[in-house]
């Protein structure tokens, strides 16, 4: 087995058997880069927030009522889908992200990083210390090996 090398530590805090990240996002405006609170959620297909952190925030609705997503107890809810300009990850930038907020005002949903983000990156866990370790996908560094060996068939091993 070959041990990977994680080039970036994630703060994790754990609440009630719960992992929260930080991320964060930057606008247009020249604002201050603004830190963003969500539950890991690696079985969320997309990124969630509430629609109020949302318009705080100056996310904007790109598509109305474009999904439903399922909640506890096979509840339904409509969401738009706004897009967050900037947002960072592990030092990785990501551009026009997609997030889903829901139509109605003040529904109960929590701010859940979904797959939609994470797919970018590989992962690592240390359960023993409650790390996460991180690296953007496509950010490897490929290697050639030094010595180039031909193709070597079983036949000629077993025949010899």
């Amino acid at each position: 087995m070959t041990a990977i090398n994680y080039a970036n530590k994630i703060s994790v805090e754990t609440k009630d058997n719960q992992a929260f990240i930080v991320l964060h996002s930057i606008d247009n405006s020249r604002q201050p880069v603004k830190e963003l609170r969500f539950l890991l959620d690696t079985g969320a297909f997309i990124t969630t927030m509430q629609k109020e952190m949302a318009i705080k925030h100056g996310f904007k609705v790109t598509v109305p009522n474009a999904i439903e997503i399922g909640g506890f107890g096979g509840s339904k809810i409509f969401c738009d889908l706004r897009v967050i300009p900037t947002l960072i990850f592990c030092g990785y930038k990501m551009q026009d992200v997609i997030i889903a907020t829901p139509t109605a005002d003040k529904l109960p949903i929590t701010e859940v990083v979904g797959m939609n983000i994470l797919e970018n990156f590989q992962f690592g866990v240390d359960f023993a210390l409650c790390e996460l370790y991180a690296n953007a996908r496509g950010r490897y560094i490929s290697q050639k090996p030094k010595y180039q060996c031909g193709e070597v068939s079983l036949m000629d091993v077993a025949g010899g």
